[in-house]
């Protein structure tokens, strides 16, 4: 049946598209750890956090601009906002984490806190809890 196929097809889409996931990130975790621990590193924890949010505001607000001139920032909320100050305050957090720890730890950590986060989701608002 060609449906079958095609499900099974995607299923091994799916698994070998994680599979890179995580061999990707552990990587980049592994260096990342590496570099700021480096003796000869010449660049702190803020340089580079400083470094990768010069490249992402020179690749996205031309993105942001051109999805909407007149108004870039339209369909922000206050909320939004907030979103988005804590996902910054999330990644100069796990740059520490590394710095201060280790990538395994940091790991333990995000696993934990996905957990806690599916737990409290599910406790507090009726969010699905099914594996």
């Amino acid at each position: 049946d060609s449906r079958a196929k095609l499900a099974f097809a995607e299923f091994l889409l799916g698994i070998a598209a994680s599979v890179g996931d995580v061999v990707l990130s552990g990587f980049v975790s592994i260096y990342f750890e590496k570099v700021l621990k480096s003796k000869t590193e010449t660049y702190s924890v803020w340089d580079r956090n400083f470094q990768l949010a010069f490249w992402s505001i020179l690749i996205y607000t031309p993105i942001m601009i051109h999805d909407n001139p007149r108004q870039p920032f339209a369909g922000w909320t206050p909320m939004a906002a907030v979103c988005a100050a804590v996902g910054g305050t999330g990644g100069v957090l796990v740059a520490l984490s590394i710095k201060y720890a280790d990538s395994i730890m940091k790991t333990i950590a995000t696993t934990g806190a996905i957990v806690f986060t599916t737990i409290l989701n599910a406790a507090f608002l009726d969010g699905p809890f099914t594996l």
